[in-house]
């Protein structure tokens, strides 16, 4: 359960801080870019936001493949979900994926 849907808002320092002391920790640029997907992406009060593999690899200037292993590794873990998944729009625009922070 989400912090924010208990009626409190979601800490982001204590969701870095499960993904830093994780036992199986990413490496150091996986955890940067998710540190940029909870300090840039998310809203600290629900802890949701949207971002695009495309728009995190531009923030962190690190390869797409990089933030897919690190979104995989948020997923694999629980300490993130992909609530919504991304598409393209018909005029060829893209909506970004919406993702939920939670501590297990």
């Amino acid at each position: 359960m989400n912090a924010a849907s208990r009626g409190q808002p979601f800490s982001a320092v204590q969701w870095l801080n499960a993904v830093y002391c994780h036992p199986a920790r990413p490496s150091a640029l996986q955890r940067d870019v998710l540190t940029a997907l909870a300090v840039k992406f998310i809203d600290w009060g629900t802890g949701t936001g949207y971002a695009s593999i495309q728009m995190l690899a531009e923030f962190t200037r690190h390869t797409m493949s990089t933030v897919k292993r690190a979104l995989r590794w948020g997923r694999q873990t629980l300490l993130l979900v992909q609530t919504r998944r991304g598409h393209r729009l018909g005029n060829g625009k893209v909506v970004a994926s919406e993702w939920r922070l939670q501590l297990v």
